[in-house]
């Protein structure tokens, strides 16, 4: 019997969309639909795409934009835009079976939207549009004097965003909003993590640590983490991780600021006990080379910093090896919930994170995480947490099992 299909849309790199590529993943094993999973090239998915028959990846290669409209942010959106509408349709009315359903992310909205509901016309397809935040909001974090492309861009959002079969949205607050204010109902899809992320058996973790800078000794071989039978050592640093893909919705001045507050307090007070602590930052982006030169700049004794991009299958190892996890992502418009905490989670990581007004339906300070808004704030909650590290982890620990539960029962 011949199976419906549905095409699963992202206006990105499909590797770097963990919650699309879930998507696809479960409706193509627990939905048994055949999936067309429709993106930008770059990033390698992960296993469970790769490896799924029933998913088809269509992958569309970025074109860059010609210097002379590169110059100017207008020019280059509009060259964007105009270009992905016809790389995008061509993909989804002439290439792809026709679908019962359009399945798109937005943001961005430009130019997914409008497109959707045309192709959705044309081959009598049902639009569902999952909301991961509000597109206009985020162009004003990244251009806050584009206001006149901001407030089209935010028509158009409005507009093109209602019309659709159904919607799915990443948070109750954000759910809240889209009935008040934009007319639309939807209905939350919390994210949960797969099932590879989870936490890494000890000969995995000495492989692992082995294997990249943030691990390794320095002038001797193996790793500061663990022994060759991959047992902890009594004298090893504290492994911090955060991810990102270094974009202006996160602050990683505020993560720098709290990272010299505890250098000085530590090597200022001598009562204060406080361990040595790897930092390692995950991800690529637009600003990486950016903060990787505040990071050389930066004269510490307590921190040792790290950046490094990983295959997804060591990112899942590494997030399920480290002590703490730690997300900057401030959200633009205070309603969306990061996907890199749920993965945290996944791992059994506890999680520190700057607070907005959603988060707490995901981080639940004191319990699973710890919750900050100030580069102070975030240092005297890492005194709390790893001042007694590695003789006395209770604390840790305590929000390690907290994590678990919350991945079991979300």
């Amino acid at each position: 019997m011949t199976r419906d299909s549905v095409a699963v849309v992202v206006v990105g790199d499909v590797g770097r969309s963990p919650r699309m590529q879930y998507h696809a993943v479960s409706l193509a094993t627990q939905a048994e639909y055949d999936v067309d999973l429709v993106g930008l090239s770059g990033t390698d998915s992960c296993k469970e795409v790769e490896d799924n028959p029933n998913i088809r990846k269509r992958l569309i290669r970025p074109i860059p934009v010609p210097w002379i409209l590169d110059r100017i942010y207008p020019t280059r959106a509009v060259f964007k835009a105009l270009v992905q509408a016809l790389q995008f349709f061509w993909v989804l009315f002439w290439v792809i079976p026709a679908p019962k359903y359009i399945l798109v992310q937005t943001p961005p909205a430009l130019p997914i939207l409008l497109l959707a509901h045309v192709v959705c016309f044309l081959r009598r397809s049902r639009l569902v549009i999952d909301w991961h935040n509000y597109g206009y909001t985020w162009l004003a974090t990244a251009k806050p004097n584009a206001r006149l492309f901001i407030k089209i861009y935010q028509v158009y959002e409005r507009f093109f965003g209602r019309g659709a079969y159904a919607n799915f949205c990443v948070s109750k607050a954000m759910q809240k909003d889209l009935a008040e204010n934009w007319g639309i109902q939807a209905k939350v899809l919390y994210d949960r993590a797969p099932a590879m992320f989870k936490e890494t058996p000890a000969g995995e973790k000495h492989k692992l640590f082995s294997s990249y800078a943030f691990g390794k000794a320095e002038g001797a071989k193996g790793n500061v983490f663990t022994t060759e039978s991959g047992a902890p050592k009594p004298d090893r640093p504290v492994l911090i991780v955060s991810s990102t893909s270094w974009t202006a919705d996160e602050n990683f001045d505020l993560l720098l600021d709290a990272v010299k507050i505890c250098d000085e307090r530590a090597r200022t007070s001598p009562n204060l006990k406080f361990p040595q602590v790897r930092l390692l930052v995950s991800g690529k982006g637009d600003l990486r080379s950016h903060y990787e030169s505040k990071m050389t700049a930066m004269d510490l004794q307590y921190f040792k910093l790290f950046t490094e991009f990983f295959p997804h299958a060591d990112y899942v190892r590494v997030l399920g090896a480290a002590d703490l996890g730690i997300c900057m992502h401030f959200s633009s418009s205070k309603l969306d919930l990061p996907m890199k905490v749920v993965d945290m989670f996944g791992a059994s990581l506890p999680v520190a994170a700057l607070n907005y007004e959603a988060l707490p339906e995901l981080v639940h300070d004191g319990q699973n995480g710890v919750l900050f808004e100030s580069p102070a704030e975030l240092a005297d909650k890492l005194f709390t947490l790893l001042g007694k590290f590695p003789v006395d982890t209770s604390l840790l620990d305590s929000m390690r099992r907290e994590a678990k539960k919350f991945q079991r029962v979300r």
